[in-house]
């Protein structure tokens, strides 16, 4: 990485203030990350953070909102290069995450790079990337996505792409931006050198309010990107019918 490039870590907090305390505290150590800032997306005048660095600043939402707009609001107060974007949930395992700026600089043909997400088993998460779900009657090659739960992209890039699109509440917003870096002539890519933990669903927990929100987003992502209506409409029923049967089950 070079010497003037400077890295802030954004992190989205929601009522987990150990594990966002523990990250932070983490992140002290990498002096490739010049800035900390902390994003209390609860809402909740009376819920506090608590022990975080000296270095970092807190940053409380006037109201709760969704994790993209979490990250807008730490990232509006970002003065560096870099934005490294962290849940709060997440566990370093390899390497120094202010190196994924490196890669940056490295591959100036991509506009977002995350690390290697792996779960609490240490198998490398599932739902960390992929590729675009293809349109119905399109062969068009389709691009890929990764998770925003990690990941680095340049501040300058983030706000030319007007950051995540804050319609979305939870889910799908990180598969939207990686869209739209496409469009602009972008990749993504993971570097195979950083590997985080992700112990998962501190702020959203329950299997069904998972689900919810995620069917919800991915409805707006197909009309957003103007995805065939018998396509939305089966996915939409499938959704329900998954829904429903969490329900059934207690989760």
């Amino acid at each position: 990485m070079d010497d003037g490039v400077a890295v802030c870590a954004v992190i989205v907090d929601y009522y987990s203030a150990g594990d966002t305390a523990a990250l932070a505290a983490s992140l002290v150590d990498d002096v490739g990350i010049t800035e900390i800032i902390v994003v209390d997306n609860t809402g909740d005048p009376g819920y506090t953070i608590g022990s975080l660095p000296g270095s970092a600043t807190t940053i409380k939402a006037e109201h709760r909102q969704g994790y993209g707009a979490g990250v807008n609001l730490g990232a509006g107060s970002s003065r560096s290069s870099h934005l490294l974007v962290l849940n709060s949930d997440l566990v370093l395992h390899r390497g120094l995450l202010s190196g994924l700026a490196g890669y940056l600089d490295e591959h100036p043909g991509v506009g977002l790079v995350a690390p290697v997400i792996r779960d609490r088993e240490g198998r490398e998460q599932a739902d960390a990337g992929g590729h675009f779900l293809r349109k119905w009657g399109s062969d068009e090659e389709r691009g890929e996505w990764r998770t925003g739960a990690a990941f680095m992209i340049r501040r300058q890039t983030f706000q030319e792409m007007d950051g995540f699109d804050e319609r979305y509440f939870m889910y799908w917003e990180d598969t939207d931006l990686c869209l739209r870096l496409q469009h602009a002539g972008l990749r993504v890519a993971t570097d195979d050198a950083v590997v985080v933990v992700h112990t998962s669903g501190g702020s959203d927990a329950r299997a069904s309010s998972r689900y919810r929100n995620a069917a919800r987003s991915r409805d707006l992502f197909l009309r957003r990107w103007s995805y065939p209506a018998p396509q939305r409409v089966l996915l939409f029923a499938l959704a329900r019918c998954k829904l429903l049967a969490l329900r059934v089950r207690g989760l």
